[in-house]
């Protein structure tokens, strides 16, 4: 496997955990944890509103992702060859703590881990083949995909792996882990997070991997 695919490869993995991330968030918790401009609008709606409680809460989830995407940019500069791993570790560690959650926890809180590992797997899983693509969520990856296939149309392809493909396999990946955290979800309930455990082990086995070839 050369190293740009192996590359896609962990970006793609990658992605199907940010669908299991975004279906635990959307089915249990009733709120998607790595829609930040949700919570910033939420964030002004609660301050006009005078509701302190929630403004707070809110406040803490956005200091989460924004300390994420802080955290990725010191990795990129110190230790990005790590970068892979680093995310594999943090993604386990949120798992971790999404487990053990009292189920009636309040919704917010509840999604703070994904809020922090969101952020950091966002910056540091930078795409497929050269593309700029998101792992965590589908918004530019359905327009970039779309683009492609106009591109494909019209025979203006570009690159050796076309936008088309590279981001539609992200696409497909991404809410193939939605459809499987969905039945972890309908099986277990608070604890079906667990089952992204699985998917991860992949990304980190390709990351382990992706280190040892470049070695």
């Amino acid at each position: 496997m050369s190293r740009e695919s192996l590359e896609a490869s962990i970006h793609y993995a990658a992605a199907f955990v940010g669908g299991c991330f975004g279906i635990y968030a959307i089915t249990v918790r009733l709120s998607f944890g790595s829609a930040e401009t949700m919570n910033l609008l939420s964030l002004v709606s609660d301050l006009l509103g005078h509701d302190a409680r929630d403004f707070m809460i809110r406040l803490g989830a956005l200091l989460l992702y924004s300390a994420g995407i802080i955290i990725s940019e010191l990795i990129i500069e110190k230790a990005e060859r790590w970068r892979n791993i680093i995310v594999s570790i943090i993604d386990c560690a949120a798992i971790a703590v999404l487990f053990f959650l009292p189920a009636d926890i309040d919704n917010m809180v509840g999604l703070y881990p994904i809020f922090f590992a969101s952020a950091i797997q966002w910056c540091l899983i930078k795409g497929p083949y050269g593309y700029v693509s998101a792992s965590i969520f589908s918004t530019n990856n359905l327009k970039q995909f779309l683009i492609g296939a106009v591109r494909k149309i019209e025979g203006k392809e570009e690159g050796k792996v076309s936008r088309m493909r590279a981001y539609g396999l992200t696409l497909l990946s991404f809410h193939a882990g939605a459809v499987y955290g969905y039945y972890a979800v309908k099986h277990s309930g608070t604890r079906s997070i667990a089952a992204a455990l699985l998917p991860l082990a992949l990304v980190l086995y390709l990351s382990i991997k992706e280190i040892r070839d470049r070695a």
